[in-house]
């Protein structure tokens, strides 16, 4: 797109191999013969168009370095400089992660965003192979509901940041990393929303996000309380776009709520019936209609 002609000389560490130059204009023809190169390996030439001369400037070539291959297993050189950071903590086993490796992650692709409220270390590689941490931001405005801000990666390469057909809508506005062979990126974008695989990772990450939300109000209710605020929108609409995730979540959607006496408070803090945050007390739906002896009925609408 940049060049009007590009070469590729090459020699291959097999044996005694000869070089070879490949040469093409973009047209469907092209030339292979004989060359020279000193020592094994492989240079692409690229003899750049008069008005693209600006891929020549270094600071251009680093700012590309870093959005599309930042995170490449190994170095990329420039100047003599390595560019490139290397190492993604999406890669690793969640084990060998601290909660300040995860925030430093979320500040270097997110700068000037403060801390995130929580994340989701993503590992599987059965039956498809993902990995990636996704991030429930601390939300100061409106949220991205159309574009998203969730990287695409295939083997640690960028491709892209608009990733609406591959999640669910309802967590565009989540933040962070999916790094995945599994999904093509040689089709269009129709067809994948319709790709069996594709459909399977999105209920996956639903599923892996769902699980994580049941673990916080179990584990750590007062904290859960503490960021319903800004997690609730995304919880509230997938329950009502996504039936799947309403099962899952139902008992992780929870509600102010107003204890009469301090007998009861006392009783239903006990039976984790009851969470209190601050002044205030949240319960589960579940939980409000199981204290007030209420079975489904017609005449009460929840």
């Amino acid at each position: 797109m940049v060049a009007d002609k590009v070469n590729i000389l090459t020699k291959s560490a097999i044996g005694d191999s000869k070089t070879f130059n490949w040469s093409c204009d973009g047209s469907p023809n092209f030339t292979l013969e004989e060359s020279e190169r000193d020592s094994v390996g492989t240079d692409v030439i690229l003899h750049l168009m008069d008005e693209e001369k600006e891929f020549i400037e270094p600071e251009r070539i680093k700012s590309l370095i870093k959005k599309y291959c930042d995170f490449m297993p190994i170095d990329v050189l420039l100047e003599g400089e390595t560019i490139n950071k290397k190492n993604p903590p999406w890669r690793k086993q969640p084990s060998e992660l601290k909660d300040e490796d995860y925030i430093e992650l979320y500040k270097y692709l997110y700068p000037f965003q403060g801390d995130p409220l929580l994340w989701i270390h993503l590992n599987t590689d059965y039956p498809y192979d993902i990995q990636g941490i996704l991030y429930f931001p601390k939300l100061s405005g409106r949220a991205d509901w159309e574009k998203g801000e969730i990287k695409l990666f295939c083997n640690q390469v960028f491709v892209s940041d608009s990733i609406k057909e591959i999640v669910p809508k309802y967590l565009l506005p989540l933040r962070g990393v999916i790094d995945s062979t599994d999904i093509p990126l040689n089709v269009s974008r129709s067809a994948l929303q319709t790709d069996r695989k594709v459909r399977s990772i999105s209920s996956f990450i639903s599923k892996k996000i769902a699980n994580k939300l049941k673990d916080l109000i179990k584990n750590s209710p007062e904290f859960y309380t503490e960021i319903w605020d800004s997690i609730s929108a995304f919880i509230k609409i997938g329950a009502i776009e996504d039936e799947k995730f309403a099962d899952l979540v139902e008992n992780s959607i929870i509600f102010e709520t107003i204890i009469n006496t301090d007998k009861d408070v006392k009783k239903y803090l006990d039976d984790k019936s009851l969470i209190k945050s601050k002044e205030k007390y949240y319960t589960t739906l579940s939980n409000y209609k199981e204290r007030n002896n209420i079975v489904d009925s017609k005449k009460i609408i929840y």
